[in-house]
């Protein structure tokens, strides 16, 4: 809340001043009294005021003077005068030092309250970290809220609260969106010791691919087969063309194709789909300067994509002063 200070010499305009407004409703409160200047120049010490409502004219020291003291020492505090005297003179000089306005007496409450928030606007706009701790506390709130949603909720939970502002991603999956280990674990895993790396050689490929797990069923190559719990069928099925695929299949429940014919068979199809990439990736090897400027170009590319995405969320969220 807003804190504030009436300081008048008669008693009776703060009772009054103190009645007319809903103050919590402005988000304020009425911290303090004055009944002269000095009163009200020890006041600032002690309350802090954000915003002073002062009387111009008062004994010991004029509401002027209070105004030019808060200038010299540079305070952050904001005056709104109250004055009997419709003379130019004052209004002028209240200006001169930084007044928030110069109301006539008796002031009506639409006129109290346009000043009292003009004088809330101008401290909102002198600290904006403020402002910032406050608008941070409300995001964090909100993500709060939504960081366990998917990534697909998180995006419409953001545009259902601040407006249609972020693109909703849609995912590009392949056939073999997650792929099993050799070994049939559901994880393939350097750990697990059941995995084919895209940088792995022909010869690397053709050793793993040799040990993956078969039919435990089918112990000589005449036996029927079960290609629906073997893991060289369903490799197959991820590099080995439809056509082909069934008739491994079809071999193997029929027991026509031996496990190793099939093994070789598969390694080949894993090695060919490998190829384009082992050379590409021989090429920048031996080229890390084109690595480097890929990566930097890339890093501009996206940073400049972030800030003008995050100019869009801050003007979505009211951030962005």
């Amino acid at each position: 809340m807003y804190r504030i200070i009436i300081a008048d010499d008669e008693p009776l305009i703060i009772r009054g001043l103190k009645k007319m407004m809903e103050w919590g409703k402005m988000d304020t409160e009425v911290v303090g009294e004055a009944e002269d200047g000095e009163q009200l120049l020890n006041l600032l010490d002690t309350l802090e005021p954000d915003i002073i409502i002062s009387d111009i004219s008062m004994p010991e020291k004029t509401g002027l003077d209070v105004l030019k003291e808060i200038n010299k020492r540079k305070l952050k505090t904001k005056v709104i005068f109250l004055s009997g005297f419709q003379e130019f003179s004052y209004a002028k000089e209240a200006v001169t030092y930084g007044a928030v306005d110069y109301l006539l007496k008796p002031v009506s409450v639409e006129e109290l309250e346009n000043a009292i928030n003009r004088a809330k606007d101008q401290i909102v706009q002198e600290q904006p970290e403020a402002v910032w701790k406050i608008e941070q506390q409300n995001v964090e709130n909100v993500f709060k809220e939504i960081n366990n949603f998917p990534v697909k909720r998180k995006k419409r939970k953001f545009n259902s609260i601040y407006g249609e502002t972020l693109k909703e991603p849609e995912a590009v999956l392949s056939k073999g969106k997650r792929i099993k280990g050799l070994d049939g674990n559901e994880k393939m895993g350097k750990s697990l010791g059941n995995a084919i790396y895209l940088s792995d050689s022909e010869e690397e490929v053709n050793k793993k691919v040799m040990s993956a797990v078969t039919d435990p069923n089918r112990i000589k190559k005449d036996d029927l087969g079960n290609p629906d719990i073997c893991m060289v069928a369903y490799y197959h099925n991820l590099f080995t063309n439809l056509e082909e695929y069934s008739t491994v299949c079809k071999e193997c429940r029929a027991g026509e194709r031996g496990c190793v014919a099939c093994k070789k068979q598969l390694a080949k199809n894993i090695n060919e789909f490998l190829k384009p990439m082992r050379e590409k990736r021989a090429y920048y090897e031996e080229h890390p300067e084109i690595v480097d400027k890929i990566l930097m170009e890339g890093t501009a590319k996206a940073q400049k994509t972030a800030k003008e995405t995050m100019k869009k969320v801050k003007k979505a969220m009211k951030l962005d002063y």
